[in-house]
């Protein structure tokens, strides 16, 4: 397990992981890369650093993947979001929502995915330092034909923006406007 830190002045150790602090200005795809670059394990995930897992998310992404082995890359259910905004897409007993909507059923806070989509979907494009990372991986993905599941029984809850207060550079417009530029 690789834990990428972009705060220099961070002292945390954890025995269960390496931790990398890369001599750089933040870049979430250039961070991300590096743990792609180093990975070696079958599954791969991009996380924010404010999300709450419940006991049993990462459980149900297996058992989704077990079921059907054709899906790749998966986002977990957010009840304050999915739940508010998208409720209306959610409805019934389904589990898996099929799709690369942004951010309907691609969150980039966390994206699940096996490792061997990389071979036809490259890296993140270091372009998007943010914003717009999981726009450009949805499309990636949706070009390549390979399926994107949202899991209803996998619940993470994300604490919306403390991502930008731990990181002021990633807070107002200028690093949305630069991303969506490229997008």
């Amino acid at each position: 397990i690789f834990l990428v830190e972009s705060n220099p002045e961070a002292k945390e150790v954890f025995s269960d992981c390496e931790v990398i602090k890369p001599n750089e200005k933040f870049n979430l795809a250039n961070f991300s890369n590096l743990v792609y670059q180093r990975g070696v394990g079958d599954w791969v995930l991009v996380l924010n650093n404010d999300l709450e897992f419940t006991p049993d998310w990462w459980e149900e992404i297996l058992k989704a993947y077990q079921k059907n082995q054709s899906v790749k890359s998966f986002s977990p259910f957010e009840p304050n979001f999915h739940g508010v905004y998208y409720r209306d897409w959610f409805q019934g007993d389904d589990n898996l929502y099929f799709g690369y909507e942004v951010p309907g059923r691609v969150t980039g806070w966390c994206i699940v995915h096996r490792r061997e989509i990389l071979e036809k979907i490259g890296q993140f494009d270091p372009r998007f330092n943010f914003y717009f990372i999981d726009n450009d991986y949805g499309r990636r993905l949706q070009y390549h034909g390979i399926p994107h599941a949202l899991v209803k029984s996998s619940i993470v809850y994300h604490k919306l923006s403390q991502s930008h207060t731990t990181n002021p550079s990633l807070s107002g417009q200028n690093g949305m406007d630069s991303s969506k530029s490229v997008f």
